[in-house]
């Protein structure tokens, strides 16, 4: 350790009087005074023990200290170990020296009769620090590579110390091995931004045969002082190719990659039409301009096993936001039911046909159409039959045949419904509370029905959804 300290003023110290503290300040009647002078500039390395002392202060009441200009204050500059205050505070002791120590430092030394001070610089000497690499790095390092191609190595290394690096080849000659001088397979370079860090690059291009070799990195301080840091890379040819692979490796790889195609199309097969329900809902325009006040018109035959379908139906999509007329809820009692048809059928963005058998052989049905298809110009893409209860052919309407050539028909699953003559929808209640009296697994059989693909089909076919929070059943003017 290194200590900057005067000889002669420590056998003064040992030797001083009783401490000056111990009389009272009011008797001394000069100033305070240093016995002997020091030197103005004192050398210390960093991490080493360092004292600043400038020998004894005799005849003085207090003594302070100051850093270039600044007060040390004793509850804050003290307190974290390594600067502590010796002798009555008439040295400063520095374990260890730091980098920041590095200032100019005055003793002030005070009695009733006046102050004296003294500088000293201190001076705080940078430690070499022997070069390493900032990650493990192996001795040996073996790397595959191919004919033709380019081999990129880069280490770190941290020390502020001046580094020579050197590369070598070693070539065989039978039993016995040299090292050739390899200068312009890497070299070394100082980081410009961080000036503690050196970088070490190997770097082939264009590799050929002889390329194939056993290389060997040193690196050293210019003044060898350090222990040398060395890497050996043995760089051999990567002699795999794909008609060597283990054919039951490619099965596995075939086989996983057609598994992994088949789940995806599966997954997208079952998910298809929710995706394309997210994307109608969300990015598509709602069509609540077009001045017209229901979202479908659904036409169906009274039949017990229509009437609960539609009413099912009819409820789930309100449910979710849609306005669903329906003539046999939605008419105004003693009111023309053709004019109030009409007027719907005008008013309504989709036309909704539950093709059931009953519904080809009624009359109404084919006047319904008519007057839906002059209310729109593409009714292609307006009307959206569903095949209920499975459907006979319509060779009877021709308007009939025409609609289910020119549209998409969506099939409903053909369940068995256990259902009679009996089933009353009561208007004074919700739609939620249909009572089917004669059949409690009626219900049950109607929701498995809407679970299934044919309702997303459906709902894909009407209008973007509404942007409305209660449910509305509007009536006709």
């Amino acid at each position: 350790m290194k200590i900057a300290v005067c000889f002669p003023c420590i056998l003064l110290i040992v030797c001083r009087l009783p401490s000056a503290q111990s009389v009272p300040c009011s008797s001394y009647a000069d100033k305070p005074f240093f016995e002997r002078n020091t030197s103005s500039l004192i050398f210390a390395e960093e991490g080493d023990t360092a004292l600043l002392n400038f020998c004894s202060a005799a005849n003085y009441c207090s003594i302070q200290w100051f850093k270039n200009g600044q007060r040390l204050d004793p509850s804050q500059n003290f307190t974290d170990g390594h600067l502590v205050v010796k002798d009555d505070g008439r040295m400063l002791w520095f374990s260890p020296v730091l980098a920041s120590d590095k200032g100019n430092y005055t003793c002030v030394a005070t009695n009733n009769a006046g102050s004296v001070r003294k500088a000293q610089e201190l001076e705080v000497k940078r430690s070499n620090k022997c070069p390493a690499f900032t990650t493990e790095s192996h001795k040996a390092l073996d790397r595959l590579t191919e004919v033709g191609a380019d081999h990129f190595e880069k280490w770190e290394i941290e020390t502020n110390m001046d580094l020579d690096c050197y590369f070598f080849k070693e070539i065989r000659a039978g039993n016995s091995s040299n090292d050739t001088d390899c200068s312009d397979c890497g070299w070394c370079y100082k980081d410009t931004v961080t000036p503690d860090i050196w970088y070490a690059v190997f770097n082939l291009t264009h590799i050929s045969q002889k390329d194939f070799a056993t290389y060997k990195f040193f690196v050293y301080d210019k003044h060898r002082t350090c222990t040398r840091l060395s890497v050996e890379i043995n760089l051999s040819q990567n002699k795999t190719s794909f008609s060597e692979v283990n054919s039951t490796t490619v099965t596995t790889a075939t086989c996983s990659i057609v598994l992994f195609v088949m789940l995806c199309t599966l997954t997208w097969h079952v998910i298809k039409v929710d995706v394309q329900l997210f994307v109608k809902d969300h990015l598509y325009k709602t069509e609540d301009d077009d001045g017209r006040c229901y979202d479908a018109y659904i036409s169906y035959t009274w039949t017990d096993t229509d009437r609960l379908f539609v009413l099912q139906l009819k409820s789930r999509l309100e449910k979710k936001g849609y306005r669903v007329y329906v003539p046999e809820i939605d008419n105004l009692p003693g009111g023309c039911t053709a004019h109030q048809l009409t007027q719907a059928l005008q008013r309504s963005r989709r036309f909704i046909m539950v093709l059931s058998p009953e519904y080809v052989r009624a009359n109404f049905t084919a006047f319904e159409v008519n007057i839906f298809i002059e209310a729109v110009t593409q009714y292609k893409n307006f009307i959206i039959p569903i095949e209920f209860q499975g459907l006979l052919s319509p060779d009877e309407s021709a308007i009939l045949r025409h609609v289910l050539k020119v549209g998409q028909t969506v099939t409903w699953a053909n369940i068995d419904w256990p259902l009679s003559d009996n089933s009353v929808y009561h208007e004074e209640e919700s739609l939620d509370t249909i009572i089917v009296e004669n059949s409690k697994n009626s219900k049950t059989v109607m929701e498995k029905s809407f679970r299934m693909k044919g309702f997303k089909q459906l709902v894909l076919k009407l209008p973007p959804k509404p942007k409305r929070t209660t449910r509305n059943f509007y009536l006709l003017e």
